[in-house]
């Protein structure tokens, strides 16, 4: 499923040309945020035809308010 949903985000960026690519994650998944972003960025990386690949260019954490103390994984972000 992420393999269509990162084609489809990329042929978004393809065709709009935007000027900034957000990854949207949510903060109640824990350190899985971080493999997400990872292999969501790769992915990205490995659709792109351009000797520069567009990647993401920043990151949108929701729900936060409603996590404990264990927010480490955030600093890998």
């Amino acid at each position: 499923m992420l393999h269509v949903c990162v084609w489809f985000v990329f042929q978004l960026i393809k065709l709009n040309s935007p000027d900034l690519v957000l990854f949207v994650g949510e903060a109640l998944v824990g350190n899985e945020a971080v493999d997400q972003l990872k292999k969501f960025n790769q992915a990205l990386a490995d659709f792109s035809m351009a000797e520069n690949p567009r990647l993401i260019d920043g990151i949108l954490l929701t729900k936060f308010d409603t996590i404990d103390d264990k927010v480490s994984y955030i600093i890998p972000l």
